[in-house]
Formats: C-alpha cells, sequence, structure tokens
C-alpha cells in the first residue's frame, strides 16, 4: 500500500512538473516576459479582413459583410496616423462586425465631412464587448503603442456595457491599482501572462454573452414585436440600487478625460441607445416585460431605461464640469426600432446611416 502510494505521488510530481515546464514554454512564446506585447493582452484584431456571414442578420444584397482591421487595429481609411481627427472608442456598437467596411457611422460621418469639403478623418477603435474599463486599459496597452498618434477629439460610444459592470474594488478603483509596490508587481505579472490574459478572455466573452453584450453569435436577426409590451416598471428605488455602480462608472470617465487630456485632445461622450428594449407611445414608455437580474434586483426593460438615463446623467454632469462634449443619442435620435437594429442594441447598415447623419449635425461646427 505504501509503495503504491508513493508511486501515485511520483506520477502526480512528475505530471506536475511537466504542466508548470509547459506553462512557462507557453508564457515564454505567447507571453510579454522578454518583449514587450501589451497590445495583445487585449487581444486586439490587426492586419486581417474578415469575411462575417450576413445572410440571417438583416436583409442585404450581400451575404457578407467585409470587416478589415490595419497593422495598428484601427477600420477606416486615412491618410497617416498623425492625419485622423477623430478617434472613435466603444465597444460592439462602435466596432460593428457585421456593418461593411465603408457603411460603419464612422464611414459616413467622415463621408459627411468630406462631401462639404471637408477632410476630416473618423477612425473606429472599437472592441466587441468592452466597457469604460477596457477603454481605460487601451489607452495603457493599445494606444500608447500607436506612433504619432494625436487626434483632435476622442469619441466614446457608451453607456450600455458599463450598465451591466460591477462596482468591483479589484477592477473599477483605476486610480488605487498602481499605489503600492505589492500592486505594481501584481499588475506587472498580469499584464505580461498569457495565461492571465487567455482566463481574462474566457471570463468576459462568458459575461458579455450573459448580457447580450456580445453579437448575436447565432447571426440571426431577431423578430421584433411591441406586442405584450408593458408600461409598468417592476421596481423603483434606482438611485440606491445603482449607486455603488454609478461611482465606479463616474470614476471611470474623469480617468478617461484625464487620459485623453494627456494627448493634448479633447473628449466627446456619446449616449448609447438600446431602443429595441422600450419605445415611447403617444408619451407613454413601454417596454419588453421580461425580467432580468442585477446583484438580486430584478428589472425589465422599464426599469432600464429609468436606470440607463440615471448613467447618461451622470455623463453629462461630468462633461459639463470637464468642458467635454456631450452627445445625448439616446434621448435625441429617433429610429426606426425595427428596420435599423438585427437585435436590442446592434444596428443595421440604415441603423448606422442614421447614426453618423446625426453626429455629423452635432459635430460639423467643430471643423470650419
Amino acid at each position: 500500500m505504501y509503495y503504491k502510494f508513493r508511486h501515485l505521488l511520483k506520477i502526480i510530481g512528475i505530471n506536475l512538473v511537466l504542466l508548470i515546464l509547459g506553462l512557462a514554454i507557453l508564457e515564454l512564446i505567447f507571453g510579454s516576459w522578454i518583449f514587450q506585447k501589451e497590445i495583445n493582452q487585449l487581444v486586439i484584431i490587426k492586419n486581417k479582413v474578415v469575411r462575417f456571414d450576413i445572410e440571417n442578420v438583416y436583409p442585404s444584397e450581400y451575404k457578407t459583410a467585409k470587416y478589415t482591421r490595419d497593422h495598428f487595429g484601427l477600420r477606416g481609411e486615412y491618410l497617416n496616423i498623425d492625419s485622423i481627427n477623430i478617434f472613435t472608442v466603444g465597444g460592439s456598437t462602435t466596432d460593428q462586425h457585421y456593418i461593411s467596411d465603408g457603411y460603419t457611422w464612422q464611414d459616413v460621418l467622415q463621408n459627411n465631412f468630406i462631401n462639404d469639403n471637408k477632410l476630416v478623418y473618423v477612425v473606429n477603435a472599437g472592441v466587441d464587448g468592452q466597457s469604460t474599463y477596457g477603454h481605460l486599459k487601451n489607452f495603457d496597452y493599445w494606444f500608447s503603442e500607436i506612433p504619432n498618434l494625436k487626434p483632435d477629439y476622442f469619441l466614446f460610444y457608451i453607456g450600455v456595457n458599463d450598465f451591466y459592470k460591477n462596482a468591483e474594488k479589484d477592477q473599477d478603483k483605476i486610480q488605487n491599482e498602481q499605489k503600492n509596490f505589492i500592486n505594481k508587481i501584481k499588475s506587472n505579472i498580469k499584464n505580461r501572462s498569457a495565461t492571465y490574459s487567455a482566463y481574462q478572455i474566457i471570463r468576459n466573452i462568458f459575461y458579455a454573452y450573459e448580457f447580450g453584450l456580445l453579437h448575436n453569435s447565432a447571426h440571426k436577426y431577431q423578430e421584433f414585436s411591441t406586442q405584450n409590451w408593458t408600461s409598468d416598471a417592476y421596481n423603483s428605488g434606482y438611485k440606491e440600487i445603482l449607486k455603488d455602480r454609478l461611482l465606479s462608472y463616474e470614476e471611470r470617465i474623469y480617468s478617461l478625460i484625464d487620459k485623453v487630456k494627456s494627448y493634448d485632445a479633447k473628449p466627446i461622450f456619446v449616449t448609447q441607445s438600446r431602443r429595441r428594449d422600450y419605445d415611447f407611445i403617444d408619451g407613454t414608455l413601454i417596454g419588453r416585460p421580461k425580467l432580468a437580474d442585477m446583484d438580486g434586483f430584478k428589472y425589465n426593460s422599464v426599469d432600464y431605461y429609468y436606470m440607463i438615463r440615471l448613467y447618461h446623467a451622470s455623463l453629462e454632469k461630468i462633461c459639463i464640469e470637464n468642458d467635454a462634449i456631450f452627445i445625448d443619442l439616446d434621448a435625441e435620435l429617433k429610429f426606426d426600432i425595427k428596420n435599423d437594429f438585427y437585435d436590442s442594441m446592434h444596428n443595421t447598415p440604415s441603423g448606422a446611416k442614421k447614426i453618423g447623419d446625426f453626429l455629423y449635425t452635432k459635430l460639423v461646427d467643430l471643423y470650419k
């Protein structure tokens, strides 16, 4: 019995050593221990042309959408990096996997400027599933690696993903990350480790999928109907419920403004719209009755409207305080919610065009 136990321990020990050696080799190959590759920590697509199947996503004469990222990980046409005027940042509704090159809202915005004889270049640095926490990391590990990046404006198209972002101390207290020596060591290991990066990717994919923040994984159009929608909120007391989340969100907005100022640029914040979940009929708010859960708090789409407006109000307040440009697209832009979206938040080409045209009316006077 004793010898069998020793033999078992020996096998476990050998396999453990092999596992550690294997992980060490993988870390040396894919991590950033020898050469800095921080852009890879954010899994930014670079130097790729992808064809996404859109046959079942929205009606189109084409079967696929052409999606191009250049060697800096950016979408859009521009002369060179220092010619970029408006640098757009956001999640999947900024990224727009299923909108072909030339038809994203950034393309529409840029073309409007050019048609008005204004050579203004608008690039797309959206990343599927990102919240403002990820946008902050972009400045540290992506934008800082782009030589001669000096846009006039950083435009953030935000709100929806941050609504689902927990008020986690280890993630949202941005200013505390580098406060002491131990935290610096931990942060350095995380930023260089391929294993931790893989863990983050898998966790964030599951997290984003759970709340429907990624593109429709089935690549299918979601049928739309307001039948059975309700005007009744399921809950109340939203300010108290969201207190910690809003504080964390505001902290991240302040940090983003500081990041933008370090580039001698000006921030533009645009509110996102999840208009497939709610609408106003004859002045009455109605929404999907289906309940979702947040920290044990149940809410429907009517509740969601009142809660997301608190996020937008916080954003507007901070913009006023810091002389940042605030555009409340969620409140001002009238969508055809049946045809301008293919799911609760992602736009069809017609929706992208409306966003680009709307933003042009708001930003045209920036370049005279």
